[in-house]
């Protein structure tokens, strides 16, 4: 199975995976690191975990809350509404980033649009104002 590719620093995704390891050497027992061809043995729960991490992660869930989010679900005790508020908090957290950035792209544009008009004039005004300033 193939790993999503994401711009992710690539310390934090090794950090991340023997965290999750280590989690899943404490609920499974054991876990052989390397086979006998000396090939580092990963099963499909560590890579969907990964993969379901590194999704998280660029959708901007911090450590933190992916952790959280991890310990929920191992846990023996049914944590399903606390798993599905940490999702619904970290959608609410992305609509905000979604905002800010619609928000600054809606001025760029607006100054675009007017840069003859009202950018040239607010910049001569700014560059008069430094100059007397000096």
């Amino acid at each position: 199975m193939l790993l999503l590719y994401t711009n992710i620093d690539i310390t934090k995704i090794y950090k991340l995976f023997f965290l999750l390891k280590k989690r899943f050497i404490k609920i499974r027992g054991s876990l052989h690191d390397r086979n006998d061809s000396g090939v580092r043995d990963i099963d499909e729960r560590i890579i969907r975990r990964i993969n379901f991490a590194k999704t998280m992660r660029a959708a901007g869930m911090s450590i933190e809350s992916l952790l959280k989010y991890i310990q929920l679900f191992d846990s023996q005790e049914d944590n399903l509404e606390q798993q599905k508020d940490l999702l619904k908090q970290q959608v609410e957290i992305m609509r905000e980033k979604r905002d800010d950035i619609q928000y600054a792209i809606d001025h760029l544009e607006f100054k675009i649009e007017h840069f003859d008009d009202h950018m040239f004039k607010s910049e001569e005004k700014l560059k008069k104002l430094e100059k007397n300033n000096m």
